[in-house]
């Protein structure tokens, strides 16, 4: 019952503030993106190997993300690396 409120109170934020309804998109189109980037990135299996040395221990990990983000200035791809790596890791 509460996820259709929340669907209907959505919808109607959509109906009356055209801004939100655009919100709304660009958050959709963002996750969606994130999606298909985590999948492509997990297609490359040399990119796998160099993740685990990388980010071995929590120190280095952190310093990896910090240089990464500073060199490609998108945390969102720096997130996305990581979170492929980090799956593959609990899961496979």
């Amino acid at each position: 019952m509460n996820k259709i409120l929340l669907l209907l109170v959505l919808c109607a934020l959509m109906y009356i503030s055209k801004s939100f309804l655009v919100i709304s998109f660009g958050v959709c189109i963002f996750l969606y993106a994130m999606i298909v980037l985590e999948n492509s990135f997990s297609m490359f299996a040399g990119i796998e190997s160099f993740l685990k040395k990388a980010t071995s221990s929590k120190i280095s990990s952190f310093n990896f993300g910090l240089l990464t983000t500073a060199i490609m200035q998108s945390s969102g791809l720096v997130s996305v690396l990581a979170s492929s790596n980090s799956k593959k890791r609990r899961y496979g």
